[in-house]
C-alpha cells in the first residue's frame, strides 16, 4: 500500500462517522424546531414538554455531536495505518 493511503476499513469507519454525524445533526434540528414550536404555542404543558425535550434529548444530543465531531477529527488527523500482511 502506498504511503499516505488509508485502509479500506479506515475509510469505512471515517465514512460511517461522517454519516452518523450528519444524522445526529438532522435529529438535533428536528428537536430544535419542535421545541421552538411548543414554546411558541405558549401553553403551560407545551412549555413543560419543550423543556423536557430540550434537556433530555437536545442537550444530550449536542454532547454526542461534539464527541463524534472530535472523534472524526482525531481519526482524520491520525497517520494512515498499514494494512496487516497475512502471516505465512
Amino acid at each position: 500500500m502506498a504511503n499516505g493511503q488509508f485502509t479500506t476499513r479506515d475509510q469505512q469507519v471515517r465514512t460511517r462517522l461522517g454519516e452518523l454525524l450528519r444524522s445526529l445533526e438532522q435529529i438535533e434540528s428536528v428537536i430544535s424546531v419542535a421545541t421552538a414550536a411548543l414554546r411558541h404555542q405558549n401553553c403551560e404543558r407545551d412549555m413543560d414538554v419543550a423543556r423536557v425535550l430540550q434537556r433530555s434529548a437536545g442537550d444530550r444530543l449536542s454532547v454526542e455531536i461534539e464527541r463524534t465531531t472530535e472523534l472524526l477529527a482525531a481519526f482524520a488527523a491520525a497517520p494512515p495505518r498499514q494494512q496487516a500482511r497475512p502471516r505465512k
